[in-house]
């Protein structure tokens, strides 16, 4: 994850030239892998809330697998089925 984060910054940072902002969703993944982009272009990363697109709470940064050997009852039911 750090790794590809950095390897993207540098790419982005060199194909593409002067970058003029770098937005991210507050979820952590998300910012994440914007902060190296940011930096890597000399800017900082905007946190902008309407790019959250799902948020898993106490699951954040866990595998499906892990996250049913913690909570096995919670992960059967999500995702939920949607209503018709």
């Amino acid at each position: 994850g750090a790794a590809q984060a950095d390897a993207v910054a540098a790419r982005i940072a060199g194909e593409f030239g002067a970058v003029a902002a770098v937005a991210t969703s507050p979820l952590r993944r998300c910012r994440d892998t914007a902060g190296p982009v940011a930096a890597a272009c000399g800017l900082a990363a905007t946190v902008e809330p309407d790019l959250a697109e799902c948020d898993f709470g106490r699951w954040e940064g866990l595998t499906f697998g892990a996250a049913a050997s913690a909570w096995p009852a919670e992960r059967r039911s999500w995702p939920p089925t949607p209503a018709r």
